[in-house]
Parts: structure tokens; C-alpha cells; sequence
């Protein structure tokens, strides 16, 4: 008896996870492409939201500045972009481009905003009865990042950032510190991490994060136990970064 609960359950759980795998399909929405840039080459840029839904859905444009500061993201109000439109409803199945630029195309400096377009649909519970469990909504919000560049900031090449240990202290829960710095005038990326101990297989962090120019910024990571040097190594949009932790760190 006990094991046929389980297999009713089993196969409930299953069906139920069918339906809303069907359902979040049904519901999706995307965008492309997925990061702008904005410079004096492209003043104004195309962003096209498709509602693969079967909902209509009303989409509301809001923009953040964004930098970083202590090692950390920071965002706060701004009207630098123009975005067209700001508020739309976009019927389902259909297809909305939004045009992007900044007020100011003149400035000197670099800046970097967060521009989502959110789903700001009223809910649709009340139009559902009990038996219309495929006709759940879901609501997604994209959130993408929009870089201004000045004509100065474009290089042929850019300096690898610099990695260092922003605490000299490995935690008891063996977490250390790690400092990320760009010195360059263009935004860097970061995809992974990877720590190297000799003889051993090299351990990858899968890691996606952003460092704005002349910032930096801080993770917290992993170290292992072990009695010899070991070497992490970022792979970074500019190139390989890497720093070697004594063990002093690592035996601790």
C-alpha cells in the first residue's frame, strides 16, 4: 500500500510538473538583444520585446544609473535615457520595438544605467475558474544594462584586470575575499572563475558579473584545504587574470 502512495505521488507530481512546464512556455516573453551601447557611432538603439504568450501584456519602461561603489553595485533614479515608447501593450504572439538614446549625447564621461522592461499587467486571477490550471499567468520582467561611451574611452586593446585579496583573513568556512580591479575606460566582464591546486582537478566557479571603468569589485569564494599554493584565475573579456594564494592561506 505504502509503495503504491508513492507511486501515485510520483506520477502526480510528474503530471503537475508537465502542466506548468507547458504553461511557463505558453507564458514566456524575450528580448533582443540583451545589452546597448551607446556611443558616436550609435545614438539611438533598437530593443524588440516578443510576447510569445498567449496573454496581451502592458510593459512599462524604467531606467536606473548604475556604479559601483566598495566593490558593490549601486543604482539610483535617473531621466538620462529616452526610451519610446515607456508604456505599451503588446497584444499575444506579437512583436514591440523600443528606441533607445540619451538626453545628453555631448558628455565627457562614461556612464552606465539598468533599463527594465517590466510587466505591469493587472492580474488575471479573477477571469480563472478551478478547472483552467493551463491558464495561469506568469509575468517576467528583462532587466539589461546600457553603456554610454565617449569617443576617449575606445582602445585597440585594454590592460587585464588585477586580482587581489580585498581581506587577509580566510573565514572559518574557508571564504575568501577577492578584488576584481579595472583600471580601463570600457566596462569588463568576468564569466568564470577557476581554482587550480597542483595534482589536483581544477575546480570552476561558473561566474557572470560586470566591472564597470575604474572600478572594482568583490566576491567571496571557496578556498580549499590544502598544504601548497593555490591559483585562481578569472576569465575576464580582456583576457586571463589569475593570483596565486600562499599557503600560509591555504593550510589554515
Amino acid at each position: 500500500m505504502k509503495i503504491n502512495k508513492i507511486s501515485f505521488l510520483a506520477r502526480f507530481f510528474c503530471i503537475l510538473f508537465f502542466i506548468l512546464a507547458v504553461n511557463f512556455n505558453a507564458n514566456a516573453s524575450s528580448i533582443t538583444p540583451i545589452a546597448i551601447e551607446i556611443n558616436d557611432t550609435v545614438k539611438v538603439n533598437s530593443i524588440t520585446y516578443t510576447n510569445d504568450s498567449k496573454f496581451e501584456v502592458l510593459v512599462q519602461a524604467n531606467q536606473k544609473l548604475w556604479t559601483q561603489e566598495n566593490g558593490k553595485d549601486k543604482y539610483t533614479e535617473t531621466s538620462d535615457l529616452l526610451i519610446v515608447p515607456s508604456f505599451v501593450k503588446i497584444p499575444a504572439g506579437q512583436k514591440q520595438v523600443f528606441r533607445v538614446t540619451k538626453r545628453d549625447k555631448n558628455e565627457s564621461q562614461f556612464k552606465a544605467y539598468r533599463l527594465a522592461l517590466e510587466d505591469v499587467s493587472e492580474e488575471v486571477g479573477d477571469a480563472l475558474t478551478e478547472n483552467q490550471v493551463a491558464n495561469m499567468r506568469f509575468r517576467f520582467d528583462h532587466n539589461l544594462p546600457v553603456y554610454f561611451y565617449p569617443t576617449s574611452a575606445k582602445k585597440s586593446s585594454y590592460k587585464i584586470p588585477t586580482m587581489s585579496l580585498c581581506d587577509e583573513k580566510v573565514g572559518t568556512e574557508r571564504q575568501a575575499c577577492l578584488r576584481i580591479q579595472n583600471e580601463e575606460p570600457m566596462h569588463v566582464k568576468v564569466e568564470d572563475i577557476l581554482i587550480k591546486v597542483q595534482n589536483q582537478r581544477t575546480t570552476i566557479v561558473p561566474t557572470f558579473l560586470t566591472v564597470l571603468p575604474k572600478s572594482y569589485k568583490d566576491i567571496n569564494i571557496s578556498i580549499p584545504r590544502v598544504a601548497q599554493p593555490v591559483t585562481i584565475e578569472a576569465k575576464t573579456s580582456f583576457g586571463p587574470a589569475s593570483i596565486t594564494l600562499p599557503v600560509q592561506y591555504t593550510q589554515k
